[in-house]
């Protein structure tokens, strides 16, 4: 009888303990992946020859409609930076996306990367 109370208080200890951690990563993955392909949609688009002929209002707009399409709406026109250095463009994107659990902001992630 002993042996069996153990057994369901470990099992339920193991769920109360792991159950969080569980829906924490699954969180974590959301944002992930949403850097990823944030990240994947600026390499793309540095690598176009033509973006060192367009404007700087061009690029940002371009690269906000591009992750729009993809569903991506953490990243606007705004927080992104157009930056010509010896004819070399340069983006520099900031924004930041929050980790919410059961209906309340667990933290705040914030990104800030620069593509030469």
């Amino acid at each position: 009888m002993i042996t069996n109370l153990h057994r369901t208080l470990r099992a339920a200890i193991a769920v109360t303990l792991l159950l969080p951690l569980a829906l924490l990563s699954s969180k974590l993955y959301e944002a992930y992946l949403e850097n990823f392909f944030i990240v994947q949609t600026v390499r793309l688009m540095m690598t176009d020859p033509l973006i060192d002929t367009r404007s700087s209002l061009q690029i940002r707009q371009d690269l906000a409609a591009r992750l729009h399409l993809q569903g991506i709406a953490a990243l606007s026109a705004d927080q992104i930076d157009v930056m010509r250095k010896q004819g070399i463009t340069y983006l520099q994107i900031h924004y930041s996306h929050q980790v919410v659990l059961g209906g309340s902001k667990i933290f705040q992630l914030h990104y800030r990367e620069t593509f030469p």
